[in-house]
Order: structure tokens, then C-alpha cells, then sequence
């Protein structure tokens, strides 16, 4: 579930990129696969998501989302604080 959820939202903020869409997700999924085939260095693989799936997020609009209606509440401080523990939980 977690997967699919991680590649629609890889997908979705794609959706923007000058790129191909579907290019951007399966250059991303490929070179992935790839480094997981050669190693299971949690460490490793961490980092790799850092720098390869990540960034294709968009954090601050899922984390919108995420809290609703109140978010407008938020002051910016509180939304960039929480924008920063949705990103933390990406990388967990």
C-alpha cells in the first residue's frame, strides 16, 4: 500500500516537470531497483531515497492535504514545522 501510494505521489508530482511523467517515474523506479539488486544497506538505501524519490515530492501540498481545513489556521511557522516532520516521516 505504501508503495502505491509513494508512486502515485512520485506520478502526481511529475505531473509538473518538464519531463515525461511516466519518463520521470520509470528512469526513478529503474535506477532504484538497481542500486537495491546490489546492496541492502539500510543506510545506503536511505540515502538513496533522499537524493532519488524525495525530491520528486511535493511535501509542503501532502502535508496540506494531509491537515485540512486546518492548515489555514496555522500560523507559517507551525506549517513549515509540520511541512518538516512529513518530510521526516518520508525519510523513516
Amino acid at each position: 500500500m505504501a508503495a502505491a501510494y509513494s508512486f502515485a505521489a512520485l506520478a502526481a508530482a511529475a505531473w509538473g516537470a518538464t519531463e515525461a511523467p511516466e519518463a520521470i517515474v520509470r528512469s526513478t523506479v529503474e535506477e532504484v531497483l538497481a542500486v537495491i539488486q546490489k546492496t541492502n544497506d539500510s543506510t545506503q538505501l536511505r540515502k538513496l531515497a533522499e537524493q532519488k524519490v524525495l525530491p520528486h515530492f511535493d511535501t509542503r501540498e501532502m502535508t496540506r492535504l494531509a491537515v485540512g481545513a486546518s492548515w489555514r489556521k496555522a500560523t507559517p511557522e507551525q506549517q513549515r514545522r509540520l511541512e518538516e516532520k512529513n518530510r521526516a516521516l518520508g525519510r523513516s
